[in-house]
C-alpha cells in the first residue's frame, strides 16, 4: 500500500510539475501555444498562430492569435462546456487571398454566442476602404442564414480579391444573402451595384443581381451610361457544366462619347440585341439595323463574324467618323480573327455612287464628264489583313466604267501600298502598277511619298514615274513612250519616246524632258505655275515637219526636216497671252513638189506675234517682213516680195507660166486672206488683189508681149496693155478687159502665111488703139481682139483656145496695105494652121482692076444697076474656091 501510495505520489507530483511547466513558464506555454497553433491550423485549413491564452479565470478566457501572419485577432469571453459567448477583434493593414495581396487596412469587431454545432457570428467594421457587417449561423457543417453587407468598398480591391479584372473602379456597394451553403447545396442572392464616374471618361452605374440554387444561376445586370444602356436579362448559369446562357440589349445615343471605350472615334447612335453564351468560351451574337440593312455579328473569343445585307455605306461611313466617298447598300461578309489578327472581307455594293467631292469636280472640269452621276452595280470589295499587310481588291463599274484597284497591299511595317489601278472613264483610260510608301504614316501632313507607277494611260502610252511627292512638293522621274502622237487636232502614227523630271512645288513646278519624237530629237524645259508656264526653253531638232504640221491641224503645210527654237518668258494656259521669241527652221523640205527652204522669227508679245521669214521655193525667193498677228482678233498682215528668174519650174504650184517675175506688197487676213501687190516685170504696172476667193489685176502700160511670155500659148501680138483681169477662185473663171496702145505683129504663123499670100506685111502696121477681151473657164480660153487704125484693121473673133485638148480655134479679117481678106486659125497650140478665105481677096483686087480701066467712079456706077456686081462676085467666088483649094 506504502508502495502504490508512493508511485501515486509521484506521478501527481510529475503531473503537477509537468502542468506547472505548461501553464506556469515561459518555455512551457510556448510549448502550449504551438500545440494548440497546430490543432488550429490543422482544423481551420489556415495558418493559424496562437501568441497568447488565458485560462486563469475560465470560464472566462481570451486569446491572442495571428492568422496567415497577417491579420491580427483578439478574442475574449466566455466558454463553458459547449457554450460560447465571446467577443472578438480583428485587424490588418493587409488584405491577404490565394488569389492577391494588397495593403488595406482591416478594423473588425465582432460576436460568437451559442453552441458549438449551432453558434451565431455577427461583425462590422472596415475594410476594402469601405463599411462591412455580417452575420450568419454555423452549425456543425452548415453554414445558414448568412448575410453580407458591403458598404461604399473600393471595387478594384473587391475585383482583385474575386480574381477579376476592375472594369469599374468606385465606391461599389453588395449585399448577399443565403439561406444556406453546405458541401453539395446553397441558395441564396448577390447583389451588386458600383459607381464608376470615369468609366473611360463616363458616369457609370452597373447593377446586376444573382440568383444561387445549388449549381444552377440566374442573373440579371444593368449598365447605365448618360450615353449608353446594356441590360443583360434572362441569364442563366450552370456551375457545374460551366455553362452560361443570357439575353443582352445594348443602346448607345451618342458614340462620340464612346472614344476612350471603343478606342475609335466614332459618332451617331447603334442599337443592338442578341445573345451571350459561355462555353468554355464566350460567344455573343446579336443584330442590328441601325446601318439601314441587317447587320448580323458573332464573336466567339477568338473570332468575330459580321453578316450584312443592304447595310448603307454611307451611314457606315458616317458612324465610323470618315468622310464617305461613296453611297452604295453592302451585302457581304467579314471574319475578324483576333488571335491571328486576321480579317477577311467580302462585299457585294449595290447601288455604288461616288459622291460630289473635289476629285469629281476636277475629273467633270478635266474630262467633261459627270463622275457623281454614274451608278456602278457590278462593284465589290474584298480585303485580307494579316501581320500588319492589307491585301485588297476593289472595283466599282458599269457597262461604261470601270475604277478598280486589284491585287492591293497595304504594308503597315512599311507604311507601303503596292496596287493595280485599272480606271476606264468614257474615252480616256489608264492601267498599271502603282507602289507609294510614306515614312510617317500618322504625320497630319504627308511629306516626302515615294510614288513609283509602271503603266499604260489611254491604252496607247506607256509612262513610268519614279520619285517623291507630297502635299506641296514632287521630286519625280518619269519616262513616256508611244507609237502614236497626239494634239488637240489629231492624233499621228509616230515613234515617241521622252524622258524627264519634274521638281518643286505644285505652285511653282520645274518640267525637263528630252527624247526623240516626230522622227527628230525633242528638248523641253520649263516651271509650271497655276495657270501659266514660265521660263520655257523648247528645241526641236530634224523633226518631220509634216507630222508638226498635221498635228497643228495644217497638213497642206510644206514637208521636211524642220527646227524650232523657243525662249518664252511666259505663256498662260489659255495661250492668249505669252512673251517669248521662237525661231523656225525647215530643210529638204517639198511643197507641192517643189524644194524648199524656209527660215522664220517670231517674236511674241501677249496677243501680238510680230514675225519676218526668208523663203527659197525652187527658183523663188519668197521674203515677208513686218509681220503682226493679234491672237485676240485673229488678224494678220505682213509685207512680202517675191523674186524668180523663171517661172516654169514652179507649174505644180502656180501651173504653166514662163519667165521672170518679181513681186512685192502686202497680206491681211481679217476672217478672209487679203493679198495686194505690185509687179514691173512686165515693162509696165501690174496691181493685183486677192481677196473673198477673187483676184482683181490692174494693168497699166503692161507690155502685151512680156505678159504673154508668162503663157506657152502663141505670142502674135505686142502693145502697151491697160485694163483689168479678174478671176473667179470658187468658179474657176478668168475675165480680161483690156486696150492695147500701139498695137504691132510679131512674127508668127499667121503672119508669114498672109505675106506669103496676099504680100501683106502685117509687120509694118502700128494700131493705136485697140482692144483685147477674154475669157478663161474649164481649160478654155474665149476671146476677142479688135486692131485698127485709119486705114487698116484686123480682127480676130471667136477665138477659142482649149488647153486640155492643145486645140485652138479663131476667125480673123484683115485689111491692110490695099489687101483685105479673112481666115482661119485652127489646129494646135504650139503649130496651128492658119486658112485663108481667098474671095474677098480676089473681089478686093478686081475692083482695083477695074477701077485701072474703068474708074473708080465707073465701077461703083456699074454695081449699083440691078445685077451689075453677079459677074464680079461669080469670079471672086471661083477665085477664091481655086485658091483655097490650090493653097
Amino acid at each position: 500500500m506504502r508502495t502504490l501510495f508512493k508511485y501515486l505520489l509521484i506521478t501527481f507530483l510529475f503531473v503537477f510539475a509537468f502542468i506547472s511547466y505548461l501553464f506556469f513558464t515561459n518555455s512551457g506555454q510556448k510549448t502550449v501555444y504551438n500545440i494548440l497553433s497546430f490543432v488550429a491550423t490543422h482544423k481551420a485549413g489556415v495558418d493559424i498562430a496562437v501568441k497568447q491564452i488565458n485560462l486563469h479565470q475560465y470560464p472566462y478566457v481570451w486569446a491572442d492569435i495571428v492568422v496567415e501572419e497577417q491579420y491580427v485577432m483578439h478574442i475574449d469571453g466566455f466558454m463553458q462546456k459547449q457554450h460560447f459567448d465571446l467577443r472578438y477583434t480583428l485587424h490588418s493593414s493587409c488584405l491577404k487571398s490565394n488569389i492577391c495581396t494588397f495593403d488595406d487596412e482591416i478594423n473588425i469587431i465582432g460576436k460568437a454566442t451559442g453552441w458549438k454545432n449551432n453558434i451565431n457570428v455577427t461583425g462590422q467594421g472596415s475594410a476594402l476602404d469601405g463599411n462591412v457587417s455580417y452575420s450568419f449561423v454555423k452549425k456543425k457543417h452548415i453554414f445558414k442564414d448568412i448575410d453580407l453587407n458591403l458598404h461604399d468598398v473600393n471595387s478594384s480591391k473587391l475585383s482583385s480579391l474575386l480574381k477579376q479584372k476592375a472594369l469599374f473602379k468606385g465606391k461599389a456597394q453588395s449585399h448577399i444573402h443565403f439561406d444556406v451553403i453546405e458541401k453539395k447545396h446553397k441558395v441564396g442572392t448577390i447583389d451588386y451595384e458600383v459607381n464608376d464616374k470615369r468609366f473611360f471618361g463616363l458616369d457609370a452605374a452597373l447593377k446586376m443581381h444573382i440568383a444561387v440554387n445549388n449549381h444552377h444561376h440566374t442573373f440579371s445586370a444593368d449598365l447605365r451610361t448618360p450615353e449608353l444602356v446594356l441590360h443583360l436579362t434572362e441569364g442563366k448559369y450552370n456551375q457545374e457544366k460551366k455553362y452560361a446562357h443570357a439575353n443582352y440589349t445594348l443602346e448607345a445615343q451618342d458614340l462620340s462619347k464612346l472614344k476612350k471605350l471603343l478606342h475609335a472615334n466614332v459618332k451617331g447612335s447603334f442599337h443592338t440585341h442578341g445573345e451571350v453564351i459561355y462555353d468554355k468560351h464566350i460567344n455573343i451574337t446579336g443584330v442590328s439595323q441601325d446601318l439601314g440593312g441587317a447587320l448580323h455579328f458573332n464573336f466567339d473569343q477568338k473570332n468575330l463574324t459580321l453578316l450584312f445585307k443592304n447595310v448603307s455605306f454611307i451611314k457606315l461611313m458616317r458612324m465610323l467618323n470618315t468622310k464617305a466617298i461613296l453611297d452604295a447598300n453592302a451585302t457581304g461578309q467579314a471574319t475578324f480573327n483576333i488571335t491571328q489578327k486576321e480579317m477577311y472581307l467580302n462585299t457585294q455594293l449595290v447601288g455604288a455612287k461616288l459622291l460630289p467631292s473635289k476629285l469629281t469636280q476636277e475629273i467633270g472640269k478635266k474630262f467633261h464628264f459627270k463622275l457623281s452621276q454614274q451608278v456602278f452595280n457590278k462593284s465589290h470589295i474584298k480585303m485580307h489583313y494579316k501581320e500588319k499587310e492589307l491585301i485588297s481588291d476593289i472595283t466599282l463599274a458599269n457597262d461604261n466604267i470601270r475604277l478598280s484597284l486589284k491585287n492591293t497591299k497595304i504594308n503597315a511595317l512599311h507604311n507601303a501600298i503596292d496596287t493595280y489601278m485599272d480606271i476606264e472613264i468614257p474615252h480616256h483610260a489608264a492601267q498599271g502598277q502603282l507602289y507609294a510608301r510614306v515614312d510617317d504614316i500618322k504625320a497630319k501632313k504627308l511629306d516626302d511619298v515615294y510614288v513609283k507607277f509602271d503603266g499604260t494611260l489611254e491604252k496607247h502610252y506607256q509612262v513610268k514615274l519614279d520619285g517623291l511627292v507630297s502635299e506641296r512638293f514632287v521630286n519625280m522621274d518619269y519616262v513616256l513612250s508611244s507609237a502614236r502622237l497626239p494634239s488637240h487636232v489629231c492624233t499621228i502614227v509616230d515613234d515617241v519616246n521622252l524622258s524627264g523630271h519634274l521638281s518643286g512645288s505644285f505652285a511653282r513646278l520645274h518640267v525637263t524632258s528630252t527624247g526623240t519624237a516626230m522622227e527628230g530629237h525633242v528638248q523641253f524645259s520649263a516651271i509650271k505655275r497655276k495657270k501659266r508656264w514660265e521660263d520655257i526653253v523648247l528645241d526641236f531638232k530634224n523633226i518631220h515637219a509634216l507630222k508638226l504640221f498635221t498635228l497643228l491641224g495644217q497638213p497642206t503645210l510644206p514637208s521636211g526636216k524642220a527646227t524650232i527654237s523657243a525662249t518664252l518668258d511666259y505663256i498662260d494656259a489659255d495661250r492668249q497671252k505669252a512673251q517669248g521669241h521662237l525661231d523656225y527652221g525647215l530643210s529638204q523640205g517639198m511643197y507641192k513638189s517643189l524644194p524648199l527652204t524656209l527660215h522664220a522669227n517670231f517674236d511674241i508679245h501677249n496677243k501680238d506675234i510680230l514675225f519676218t521669214s526668208n523663203a527659197k521655193l525652187s527658183t523663188a525667193d519668197i521674203n515677208i517682213s513686218k509681220g503682226k498677228y493679234n491672237l485676240e482678233t485673229n488678224t494678220s498682215q505682213a509685207f512680202y516680195t517675191l523674186t524668180t528668174k523663171n517661172l516654169a519650174p514652179l507649174k505644180p504650184l502656180i501651173g504653166a507660166y514662163l519667165g521672170a517675175f518679181t513681186s512685192s506688197g502686202e497680206l491681211h487676213y481679217n476672217k478672209d486672206l487679203q493679198i495686194r501687190g505690185l509687179s514691173n516685170s512686165f515693162g509696165g504696172m501690174v496691181d493685183y488683189l486677192y481677196k473673198k476667193d477673187m483676184l482683181y489685176i490692174d494693168l497699166e502700160k503692161v507690155s502685151l508681149k512680156r505678159f504673154m511670155s508668162l503663157f506657152t500659148y502663141p505670142h502674135i501680138l505686142d502693145a502697151q496693155l491697160n485694163g483689168n483681169i479678174n478671176y473667179d477662185y470658187k468658179q474657176e473663171k478668168l475675165l480680161v478687159r483690156t486696150d492695147l496702145n500701139n498695137t504691132r505683129f510679131l512674127n508668127s504663123d499667121l503672119v508669114e502665111t498672109v505675106f506669103q499670100k496676099s504680100g501683106v506685111n502685117m509687120l509694118k502696121e502700128v494700131f493705136p488703139q485697140s482692144t483685147l477681151h477674154a475669157s478663161y473657164q474649164n481649160d478654155i480660153v474665149l476671146g476677142d481682139v479688135a486692131l485698127k487704125n485709119k486705114q487698116s484693121h484686123f480682127y480676130f473673133s471667136n477665138v477659142k483656145m482649149d488647153e486640155k485638148h492643145n486645140t485652138v480655134n479663131a476667125y480673123f479679117d484683115l485689111k491692110m496695105q490695099g489687101q483685105e481678106f479673112s481666115g482661119k486659125v485652127y489646129g494646135s497650140l504650139k503649130h496651128p494652121k492658119v486658112n485663108l478665105n481667098m474671095q474677098k481677096l480676089i473681089r478686093y483686087q478686081m475692083d482695083k482692076q477695074l477701077d485701072t480701066y474703068m474708074g473708080k467712079s465707073n465701077r461703083k456706077l456699074m454695081e449699083a444697076m440691078p445685077m451689075g456686081g453677079v459677074a464680079k462676085d461669080m469670079a471672086s467666088e471661083v477665085g477664091g474656091d481655086f485658091l483655097d483649094m490650090f493653097f
